[in-house]
């Protein structure tokens, strides 16, 4: 009986992890913004902080830039953390 106990612990553990990440993944695919709803947040005035996370390579191959983006390598992105303005809504701009 404790293995089958085992068993049907190990059973629900990885049903909840599986849901779990199906769930992150959803909410994930939600925080995208399209372009529209980022040029009217721009308009509008709310000064969204764009934050461009593409290589060194990926900008130099495709040099056009949101207006007022602000480059940071990926790998360097935990430097960066701390002088992000808290006040601000936040958009990452990756490849």
């Amino acid at each position: 009986y404790a293995l089958i106990a085992l068993g049907l612990a190990l059973a629900v553990y990885i049903a909840f992890k599986w849901w779990d990440r199906m769930r992150f993944f959803k909410a994930l695919r939600m925080a995208r913004l399209p372009v529209p709803e980022l040029r009217r947040m721009m308009d509008e005035g709310h000064d969204p902080l764009v934050v461009d996370v593409r290589s060194a390579s990926a900008r130099s191959l495709d040099p056009r830039r949101i207006p007022g983006a602000v480059a940071v390598d990926i790998e360097k992105i935990d430097e960066h953390l701390s002088g992000l303005p808290p006040d601000r809504d936040i958009i990452l701009y990756c490849a």
